[in-house]
């Protein structure tokens, strides 16, 4: 532990397009969710995307104004989703489906920033102290790193702003 008089070399990071490719896992989600949905199949894939970002956004600004719980953004994002583009309301077992087959693939499909594993190795190596700095749930960002192909050390916190 450092006593006042100390300082660290303290390097902290976002996740999302800084450490790992965001675009590509929602990308790969999207299109498994798309697959998966007769309503979606003739949907142009940026269309998607587009749609799925706005409800995104949408629904943590909701969550942010304390409109909705933590927990109710995913429902609220695929409900979202589903009424901009003119979709019927899903039904409960429908935005679960949707959820899980967007979140499976999301996982699977997520890579590496290029550049960003040498990066942390060689801070780590050279003593710095690596972080997170995010919005989000501290154990959905804990899943995120852990599985971002860093396998030579953990980051030592999570900081939630």
């Amino acid at each position: 532990m450092m006593g006042p008089s100390q300082t660290a070399n303290v390097v902290l990071f976002d996740l999302d397009n800084t450490l790992f490719v965001h675009y590509h896992s929602q990308r790969s989600g999207i299109s498994a969710v798309q697959e998966n949905n007769v309503y979606l199949a003739e949907e142009k894939r940026n269309h998607l995307i587009d749609t799925c970002n706005s409800a995104l956004q949408d629904s943590y600004g909701k969550y942010l104004a304390k409109k909705i719980t933590y927990e109710e953004t995913d429902a609220t994002k695929v409900r979202l989703f589903f009424a901009r583009l003119g979709l019927p309301e899903p039904s409960l077992k429908e935005v679960g489906d949707s959820r899980e087959i967007y979140k499976e693939a999301f996982r699977v499909n997520r890579r590496a920033t290029p550049g960003a594993v040498e990066t942390l190795v060689r801070l780590h190596e050279n003593g710095y102290c690596l972080g997170i700095v995010t919005n989000g749930k501290m154990e959905d960002q804990a899943d995120r790193n852990s599985s971002s192909h860093r396998p030579h050390f953990h980051l030592r916190r999570i900081w939630i702003l």
